[in-house]
């Protein structure tokens, strides 16, 4: 399921410390479609909360809770890792990045101003949570390659008006609220049956106005990943492939309880399998404790679904039950 492009990507995200998340916990994303699976209050949802705030650096989200989280991006050369480590009452931020004409560190945070590593310049900017997102910042990639901190910084712009498409019709409720008209969904040419046609109505199935909202939703906010809570609600299965065909080069995360989208994925290697889900489960301790734990499947479980995968017996949405992974 390889992508390409300069789509901004999520390479990997470590947990040290973000709620009752198990801490250690670490997930490597694959480039193009991201299941996350697991039992109703395991943290699915949550989860992609999580990504979306830190791609927009949403500090009212963030500064909520004790959070001490690793997140890696790619965009185009440019590699990113950020950590972000906040309270209530202060907030601290570390930026690595690099491409090939080098690499560069910068901090800044409540308690003091930017520092950058690898810049003789003293160029310190104001303290205040920085307006784009937390892990740009266009002083220190001054000092990349060009063309690089000109992506990033395109790709950040993008990145603060990224939102969770939820389960609902929050995006649709948005778009009317804006007075969006279209003659069509963009990115569509001829529908499907009962595909979605002419000036958006209130009068639509709930299918038709989500399948609307969705490509009205991709044509706002290019070049970033689509994060979905349940993407699949209220479609037929012939849509859910519609919409994959039409999610081309993006990086995709999503929650699924239906079988739909999960059966429509294909693999090149187990490490594909690896890369592709994330398990939530919620586990309690003698004491009583819960804890929430985010994680790949392991090696052997991903060999056993790929394997099945192959041999074309079953679908992938049976096999993952067997392995006790959905």
């Amino acid at each position: 399921m390889s992508k390409a492009g300069s789509c901004l990507r999520v390479e990997q995200l470590v947990i040290h410390r973000f709620r009752g998340v198990r801490a250690g916990s670490v997930l490597e994303f694959a480039e193009g479609v991201n299941v996350i699976l697991g039992e109703n209050g395991s943290g699915k949802s949550l989860l992609l909360r999580l990504l979306v705030a830190l791609l927009q650096g949403d500090r009212v989200f963030l500064q909520q809770q004790d959070v001490d989280v690793e997140l890696s991006l790619g965009v185009a050369e440019l590699r990113v890792v950020c950590r972000l480590v906040t309270t209530p009452t202060s907030w601290r931020v570390v930026v690595r990045a690099a491409d090939e004409a080098g690499a560069v560190e910068y901090a800044w945070g409540s308690a003091g101003g930017l520092r950058v590593k690898g810049d003789e310049k003293d160029r310190v900017p104001p303290v205040e949570w920085p307006a784009t997102p937390l892990w740009f910042h266009p002083v220190p990639y001054g000092t990349l390659r060009g063309d690089t901190a000109a992506q990033g910084a395109r790709v950040a712009g993008l990145a603060s008006r990224l939102s969770l498409f939820d389960e609902h019709l929050g995006a649709w409720t948005q778009m009317r609220a804006q007075g969006v008209s279209m003659r069509r969904p963009p990115q569509t040419d001829d529908a499907l049956p009962g595909w979605p046609v002419g000036e958006p109505s209130d009068e639509w199935s709930l299918g038709q106005k989500r399948v609307f909202s969705l490509m009205w939703h991709l044509g706002a906010t290019p070049a970033v990943p689509l994060v979905a809570d349940e993407l699949t609600a209220g479609l037929h299965h012939g849509w859910v492939q519609e919409c994959l065909d039409r999610l081309e080069d993006r990086q995709v995360f999503v929650a699924a309880q239906s079988p739909l989208l999960i059966d429509l994925l294909s693999f090149d290697d187990a490490q594909d399998v690896v890369r592709a889900f994330t398990v939530c489960r919620v586990v309690t301790d003698p004491e009583g404790r819960r804890e929430w734990v985010w994680q790949k499947p392991s090696d052997g479980r991903a060999e056993r679904v790929y394997a099945s995968w192959m041999q074309g017996m079953s679908f992938v949405s049976e096999v993952l039950l067997r392995e006790q992974m959905w």
